[in-house]
């Protein structure tokens, strides 16, 4: 059988579709290491492999990190995603994460949404305290597990909220815990939560905007140590200040 050119030209290239893939992923998630990508595409890791290294022969992407084992996008490529609403986020986030970090003295993280359920760690501002907690850069939680998720599903369209914690939350007890988090979430504005080992305290709330997924949450972290009932309402505040601010320029 012959192919024509304008048969050839509407079917896909696979091995394109797959590197576009992986620069996008790279654009959302900042430096990554194969495995990592190779899970969240849900692509063989040889694929993925290969991809990569197409793209490093290209410039588009390049090895960093302390061991070269993280894949991360060029300064010329981040430059042309710079304008967008992650990376404008990302940019204003660094500032006032810090002023908040320097008015209690403890870690601040920024959360972002990866899909409709799990969040990302996008930035932080490491606490000055000696003892402090703080969470490495895309680690990934469910948005059911965290106070930065109460905070969003907070400030979702609550059928869309429901839905995430019905999915995430088939037990009873927990469906019930989870809806009653969201709802004080709401009353007050902020969220709060205690870490599943009892350690840490976080208060987060969601950064306010125009979109029916809000584009992230600011959370504070805090050794339980440290942590009273009364420091609630006016940590609470803070971090809802925070992510005010950045509410006005995301």
């Amino acid at each position: 059988m012959t192919t024509t050119d304008d048969t050839r030209a509407s079917v896909p290239v696979e091995s394109i579709v797959r590197a576009l893939h992986v620069v996008e992923e790279l654009a959302r998630s900042g430096p990554t290491r194969v495995g990592e990508l190779a899970s969240r595409l849900a692509v063989p890791k040889p694929t993925v492999q290969r991809a990569l290294l197409t793209l490093e022969h290209a410039g588009w992407i390049e090895r960093v990190g302390t061991d070269a084992t993280q894949w991360a996008l060029t300064a010329r490529i981040r430059s042309t995603v710079s304008g967008s609403p992650a990376a404008v986020l990302s940019a204003a986030a660094g500032p006032e994460l810090a002023r908040l970090r320097d008015a209690t003295g403890d870690s601040v993280h920024l959360l972002v949404p990866r899909d409709f359920g799990t969040l990302v760690v996008q930035e932080r501002a490491e606490g000055r305290r000696a003892v402090r907690t703080v969470i490495p850069l895309q680690h990934e939680s469910a948005i059911t597990s965290t106070a930065a998720g109460y905070s969003l599903l907070a400030a979702m369209e609550p059928d869309i909220a429901e839905r995430i914690v019905a999915q995430q939350c088939p037990e009873p007890d927990e469906f019930t815990t989870v809806r009653r988090a969201i709802a004080q979430a709401r009353a007050h504005g902020y969220a709060t939560r205690v870490g599943w080992d009892g350690d840490v305290v976080a208060v987060a709330a969601a950064i306010p905007g125009s979109r029916a997924i809000p584009s992230g949450a600011v959370s504070l972290s805090i050794p339980s140590g440290r942590w009273t009932s009364e420091d609630a309402h006016r940590l609470g505040a803070l971090v809802a200040e925070s992510a005010a601010r950045l509410g006005a320029v995301d």
